[in-house]
């Protein structure tokens, strides 16, 4: 075959991964929190996270599915950004199909109301702004209390904070864009969160992220489903994009800090499935293979 061709070849495979994530494989990462030693040993590891306050990481108690080993524990109001969770291997950004999944429970907050001015990032982020302001993340996220008639629930979002400190925040049916969940705060059992990333989904074709709670114990879903659709109208933070590295818990970074607002939350068996470190290359083969051929005489 001619080196042309080849090129060509090389092209065309590397760009039907890269636009179209449905031709690209996926891996799943999946951690259940069996023992501190096992959780190390898939890569889980913390910044900021045990220190100034923060003490989240992995626990050996079974608040959330009853077996010990969970993920969590004590998270305050903070300046700067830490995090618990794992490496993804590779860099993934908004281009890129992404999907997360795993049981949560909230076992308290204080002061009451609790006043967090700040969230509980469980999903992807990107390790390298631990230690600032809050950027890149896209999963589902736990607030202080509501307002009114939720003055004593704890609210939950899914949404995409980007590189440049904004963000996207999901609703229902396009009509209210800081649509929540509201969870009971007599309520202490697990609810299961999914939320998936459509590269391509949305109105627009521009991106689409939606997002489901279910209460655990009665079966029913909270809200409804939440959908977050990137467009036109945010082309500033799509121009800017979200980076990802990592996948667990975030917290911090977007206020100036009490440690005496905080919430005891805890996750376990969770899965993020990302394209794998293999249709990241071929994307990046893609870009080079594209260079050489406009080099290429036929």
């Amino acid at each position: 075959m001619k080196r042309s061709n080849l090129v060509c070849l090389s092209l065309l495979t590397a760009l039907l991964a890269f636009a179209n994530p449905a031709l690209a494989q996926l891996t799943t990462n999946f951690e259940s929190f069996n023992t501190a030693g096992s959780t190390a040993a898939d890569g889980w590891a913390g910044v900021g996270n045990t220190s100034n306050g923060q003490s989240y990481d992995f626990s050996n108690t079974g608040n959330t599915i009853a077996s010990p080993g969970e993920a969590g524990g004590h998270f305050i109001e903070a300046t700067n950004m830490s995090y618990y969770g794992v490496s993804l291997g590779g860099l993934y950004t908004l281009a890129n199909q992404l999907h997360g999944e795993g049981y949560l429970t909230i076992k308290g907050s204080q002061p009451s109301p609790a006043i967090l001015n700040d969230y509980i990032a469980i999903g992807f982020f990107n390790s390298t702004n631990a230690g600032g302001p809050q950027r890149n993340l896209l999963g589902v996220t736990v607030q202080e209390y509501g307002a009114t008639t939720h003055s004593t629930d704890w609210r939950g979002r899914t949404g995409i904070s980007f590189s440049n400190g904004g963000r996207l925040d999901a609703s229902i049916g396009g009509v209210d864009t800081r649509h929540v969940w509201y969870m009971p705060s007599n309520y202490l059992g697990a609810y299961y969160f999914t939320f998936d990333y459509n590269p391509a989904g949305g109105p627009s074709g521009l991106g689409q992220l939606t997002a489901t709670l279910t209460n655990v114990t009665t079966g029913s879903i909270l809200g409804g489903t939440l959908t977050a659709n990137l467009s036109a109208t945010s082309a500033a933070n799509r121009a800017a994009g979200a980076f990802f590295d990592s996948f667990g818990l975030a917290t911090g970074g977007q206020s100036a800090g009490d440690p005496n607002s905080y919430f005891d939350l805890y996750i376990d068996n969770v899965y993020a499935v990302v394209p794998e470190p293999s249709s990241l290359v071929l994307a990046g083969l893609g870009l080079v293979a594209l260079l050489r051929l406009r080099r290429v005489r036929f």
